[in-house]
């Protein structure tokens, strides 16, 4: 970090702790762009350090003083150590030297006495080159290694935007931090910080916010530290984990380039760690937000092992979920005129799931139904979804969680306009899962008039509401036509009706439009096929489908 940064992030954070070391003033000048010499009229410079293409020319003395690593190589000289031609110096070059050229010269100035300003944004980088250079108080007594620990120890870690700041910038120099025990400090003293905070532990508004500027590696840490304490709530930590989401896992550009395909790996890494950390039960998050990361683990090609994880803890609060919540786009990796819009086997996994959790309890399955049925008159607006994923995922709920088959003949009726191409067998396998008891008036009259429905569903709907009428005692023919026959005519009138009914639907096999397999017929030829329907008395109904 260059000097003017430094200054400016002081300047901005003014309330940010920082220490000064030395009391000199500069002495540090450029006799060009590559070039930092020490100002001295008594003594010429006798050795050149070279960090990162910067050379500093300097005195061996000062550093030799305060430097075991310096006094060491100038004692012994290995290769990276020359003697400059026509030159009365020495030349040391050190090479990867944590923080580059800046670093080492406040290293270097700190040698000399000059005044130098150690905040949380620096300290990391300068502790890294102290233990690189050895300045330790080993070595000389009141060293730069030893006042950097006290500094970081004694003051920032007791501020928690301070500790991050710190913990942020072990980034840039993991090998070290996690060498000289930074990382591990910082995490430790931020724990402790959240940990002791006397405030309502139900709440983790005020530090959620502040250690969401972490990176995912940091944060996964910290997470695990204070879930593990177990003195917050799990909605407390997963509202913690929603923040850092939203701020995190960005929508991936749609492009091929190298930078597009960073961030999507990056994106990817965040969300298996994010997926990882949720607190397990049913209230730690919304089932919103798991369908957030549902899709966005779709979007990015996570693993499989992402994508169940997340499916069955979604699936377990399936009942709070809304439609569109549940519509997660379907991703191939090529576009295809048979690939699906939405992705119905992890909304079956869910349903598989729920249900597992929920067996004795009738309420949430009813309501999980419902949600389903909904869902399905979405996806059978996809002309590409195979009819046994629709029938499948009709068939998962429960015959008694539906109270009312309203949506699900909505659906079907849907699914039939969309693959007209269906043949009679499907349709019937289509609709054998509609209880036509369960359709209100209103689906019944529709049902009655529907042509892409298979006859024997339609002459069903019909009975039922018949049924409905007599037991209401209101007259039932809106729906179908009284066939004139009477409880007087017995039991042979009613085998009659039967084999009236059974050769309409022998006549409905055999009827098809040889063009595309589907059958034609008018509304007023349905009903008049039905003409000899009776309009009296369930028992005697009940023996006429017996007989078929």
């Amino acid at each position: 970090m260059s000097a003017a940064s430094l200054t400016h992030s002081l300047r901005v954070g003014k309330t940010m702790k920082y220490m000064k070391l030395g009391t000199r003033s500069e002495i540090f000048f450029s006799d060009s762009d590559s070039t930092r010499s020490v100002c001295s009229e008594m003594l010429a410079t006798d050795v050149k350090i070279q960090v990162d293409g910067t050379n500093f020319l300097l005195h061996k003395f000062p550093l030799v003083s305060k430097c075991s690593y310096l006094k060491t190589i100038l004692s012994h000289p290995p290769v990276t150590v020359e003697k400059a031609p026509m030159e009365e110096c020495t030349v040391v070059k050190l090479s990867q030297f944590p923080g580059g050229a800046s670093t080492f010269e406040l290293c270097a100035k700190f040698c000399y006495g000059v005044t130098i300003t150690i905040s949380p944004i620096n300290i990391v980088a300068v502790r890294s080159a102290a233990q690189y250079l050895q300045m330790s108080d080993d070595f000389d007594k009141g060293n730069l290694a030893g006042k950097l620990d006290s500094f970081l120890n004694s003051c920032i870690l007791r501020r928690l935007k301070d500790s991050i700041v710190v913990l942020q910038s072990t980034r840039k120099l993991q090998e070290s931090s996690d060498e000289i025990g930074i990382t591990r400090t910082c995490l430790e003293a931020i724990s402790k910080i959240i940990l002791s905070d006397p405030s309502n532990p139900s709440s983790g508004k005020w530090w959620g916010d502040t250690i969401s500027e972490l990176g995912i590696d940091h944060f996964e840490k910290l997470m695990n530290i204070l879930s593990s304490a177990r003195k917050f709530p799990s909605k407390v930590i997963g509202d913690v984990i929603i923040t850092y989401t939203r701020r995190w896992l960005h929508k991936t550009p749609q492009s091929s380039s190298s930078s597009s395909s960073s961030l999507q790996d990056k994106n990817r890494q965040v969300l298996a760690k994010i997926a990882v950390l949720i607190p397990p039960g049913r209230d730690s998050v919304p089932i919103s937000f798991l369908l957030r990361l549902l899709k966005a683990s779709n979007r990015l090609n996570s693993s499989m092992a992402t994508k169940i994880d997340l499916t069955r803890r979604a699936g377990l609060q399936l009942g709070e979920a809304e439609v569109t919540d549940l519509l997660i786009p379907s991703v191939s990796t090529e576009t295809t005129d048979t690939t699906l819009i939405y992705d119905v086997d992890l909304v079956m996994m869910m349903v598989e799931e729920f249900l597992l959790s929920h067996l004795e309890i009738r309420e949430p399955i009813t309501r999980v139904a419902n949600i389903i049925d909904n869902y399905l008159i979405e996806v059978a607006k996809d002309a590409n979804l195979p009819i046994i994923k629709f029938v499948n995922l009709v068939e998962a709920i429960p015959n008694y969680a539906r109270l009312n088959h309203d949506n699900l003949y909505h659906a079907i009726d849907i699914f039939l306009k969309e693959h007209r191409q269906l043949g009679k067998s499907d349709r019937k396998k289509l609709c054998r899962v509609l209880d036509c008891k369960k359709l209100s008036m209103e689906a019944c009259m529709h049902a009655a008039q529907n042509e892409m429905l298979p006859l024997r569903v339609v002459v069903q709907v019909l009975f039922f509401e018949q049924v409905r009428a007599a037991e209401s005692g209101f007259p039932s023919d809106d729906v179908v036509v009284a066939a004139g026959i009477d409880e007087e005519t017995g039991d042979a009138g009613w085998t009659d009706v039967a084999e009236t009914l059974k050769m309409k639907l022998e006549d409905e096999e055999n009827e098809v439009d040889h063009s595309n397999g589907i059958l034609r017929r008018s509304s007023s030829e349905r009903f008049k096929a039905l003409c000899a329907i009776p309009t009296k008395h369930k028992r005697m109904i009940s023996r006429l489908w017996s007989l078929d």
